[in-house]
């Protein structure tokens, strides 16, 4: 996955531009003063967190969603779960359903959701 390919470009073009470090050569390979300051104060590294149309995430969403359920799993007393395992199980199933519903909104966005219930639902009528 090529994420952060074009702010980290942005950034080289603007420490040569701005800042005279080279753009040819040795010296040129390492970091000049704005992606050094981009990557340790600002951002690190870029995450995609992607949700598709059909509920599908991306492996940077799905690894967001375990520490969720992971620090979620860690009031299981309290919500009333047998152990941290049981309340982590049920936080991940509670986050996929949440993120794949407003996912699913996402992709419906501009018809509304009765029409496309009513069309269904007339369709499987007519093969009935």
């Amino acid at each position: 996955m090529l994420q952060g390919i074009e702010y980290r470009y942005k950034a080289k073009k603007a420490d040569v531009e701005c800042c005279g470090h080279p753009s040819e050569g040795e010296e040129s390979q390492r970091p000049g003063p704005i992606q050094q300051r981009l990557a340790n104060e600002f951002c690190g590294r870029v995450w995609g967190l992607v949700a598709g149309a059909m509920g599908e995430v991306s492996d940077d969403l799905q690894q967001l969603m375990r520490v969720m359920a992971e620090r979620m799993a860690h009031k299981w007393k309290k919500r009333g779960a047998r152990n941290m395992n049981e309340e982590r199980a049920i936080a991940m199933m509670r986050i996929r359903r949440l993120i794949g519903i407003e996912a699913l909104c996402g992709a419906w966005q501009g018809e509304s959701w009765k029409e496309r219930v009513g069309c269904a639902s007339r369709r499987n009528k007519k093969l009935a």
